[in-house]
């Protein structure tokens, strides 16, 4: 038999819509439901240790509290994002992308798995990865190969595009903003030291937690949409900030290390700045209930101090950093789940035969 044949003719029949509920035993059925919760209970555990390491650095490196209550607070601050703010995205893939609940949980394995290994191969190799822009893009593009089985809200689409092109700009602005603010506030108290460090433990430490609980609400929270395939929201939502918390509990310490005084070399001031900017833009995307990437976010407020301090060399690595993050993990993804999606139809079918 040419196999090649066969794999056409299996993506012919799915982007049809002829294969139908018939053909797939409720062992598989349940099968890739397990999958899919188990996916992203893995994502959320990597992303957690991964995403928050820039806020627990910051927290180390300037000393503000122990090492080991840095780490604790980073980890509490995700679990609330994860279980009580994500309830603005819960609905967000139901929204996106509507289909077959057989052929939603083919998609979403096979999204989550090479989200989850390109996440893992560009955060390896320093490349800024943002899993909103790596696992929305490859939604729409097996959606748009499927000939009507899936349907993409174009509302959504438009949404999700403009919050990537908007959201960095907003981030500048707030961060400029804020960098002002502070700046002003610290000139008032400049005689008395005391209150001055008091001020700058607050605004680092509240910064630092409010990114990592809208880290929880909005990229745990996207995971959380796509795992209702499997299991009713209040498991997989406890289940995925339990899987998350642990992530920044156990993974986060190392890498926070080596990169604590990377990040404070922007000063006290900057630092804060951004962290909050960040958060603000960032929460306000999140109770829309858009998915956006707090990696892109946190670039525009460096961007944007880089601008205010005019220094030409900082501004156009951070611009290329963008850039990399813009195109290089969402069209690796994209291949990568097309692959993956083609694959996975190929072996339902082939066990349905």
């Amino acid at each position: 038999m040419d196999y090649i044949l066969l794999f056409e003719h299996i993506i012919t029949i799915l982007s049809q819509g002829i294969l139908t509920f018939t053909y797939i035993s409720p062992f598989m059925f349940d099968f890739f439901a397990i999958l899919v919760f188990l996916l992203g209970l893995l994502v959320s555990f990597v992303v957690g240790g991964n995403n928050s390491v820039p806020s627990v650095a910051i927290l180390i490196s300037t000393r503000v509290i122990k090492t080991r209550y840095s780490i604790l607070i980073a980890s509490i601050s995700m679990f609330l994002g994860a279980s009580l703010g994500s309830f603005s995205m819960q609905k967000f893939a139901e929204r996106a992308i509507r289909g077959p609940l057989y052929i939603l949980e083919m998609v979403f394995f096979s999204t989550l798995l090479i989200s989850l290994i390109s996440f893992l191969i560009l955060s390896k190799r320093g490349i800024p990865t943002s899993l909103s822009q790596m696992i929305y893009p490859s939604l729409t593009i097996i959606a748009l190969i499927s000939d009507g089985v899936l349907v993409i809200n174009l509302h959504t689409l438009l949404l999700v595009i403009s919050s990537w092109i908007f959201s960095p700009i907003i981030s500048i602005l707030l961060t400029i903003s804020l960098y002002f603010l502070i700046r002003r506030y610290i000139d008032r108290i400049e005689n008395s030291l005391i209150k001055v460090i008091k001020f700058y433990r607050l605004i680092i430490l509240a910064s630092c937690s409010f990114i990592v609980f809208v880290l929880g609400a909005n990229t745990i929270g996207l995971l959380v949409s796509l795992g209702l395939v499997s299991f009713p929201h209040n498991i997989v939502e406890l289940t995925y900030a339990v899987g998350a918390s642990l992530g920044t509990f156990t993974l986060s310490k190392r890498a926070a290390i080596k990169v604590g005084f990377k990040i404070t070399k922007l000063g006290y001031t900057s630092s804060s700045s951004v962290m909050l900017g960040s958060f603000l833009t960032s929460e306000v995307f999140t109770l829309m209930g858009i998915p956006i990437s707090l990696t892109q976010i946190t670039m525009g407020g460096i961007i944007g101090l880089s601008l205010l301090n005019m220094s030409n060399k900082s501004t156009s690595s951070n611009v290329r950093n963008v850039i990399k993050n813009w195109t290089m993990a969402p069209l690796l993804c994209m291949m990568g789940s097309l692959v993956a999606f083609e694959s996975t139809s190929a072996l339902v079918f082939l066990h349905a035969l």
